[in-house]
């Protein structure tokens, strides 16, 4: 195994906690938080930072779209295991 191998399979595994870390807090995330204006669940938000005159603007993100999102987001997990597997076989 050579080195540059190594530190790509490093960089994938400190990706993969992350990934896992990130879905474990959303599986631990409260389920009932409701919008006052649209009247939905909050599992995922977005948050504007200020710039310039325009204030922080907050998007929450529809429950929908947020199981869209984790089932990418556990693709990209699934296709970086198997990307560091090739990694770890090759000499």
């Amino acid at each position: 195994m050579n080195k540059d191998n190594l530190n790509k399979i490093n960089d994938i595994n400190s990706e993969i906690e992350k990934i896992d870390r990130f879905i474990e807090s959303y599986a631990r995330a409260p389920r009932t938080v409701g919008l006052n204006i649209y009247k939905q669940e909050k599992f995922l938000g977005m948050t504007l930072n200020p710039y310039g005159f325009l204030g922080n603007i907050e998007f929450a993100i529809p429950s929908e779209l947020n199981r869209k999102l984790i089932e990418l987001i556990r693709e990209h997990r699934d296709k970086l295991v198997i990307e560091q597997n090739k990694l770890w076989g090759q000499e």
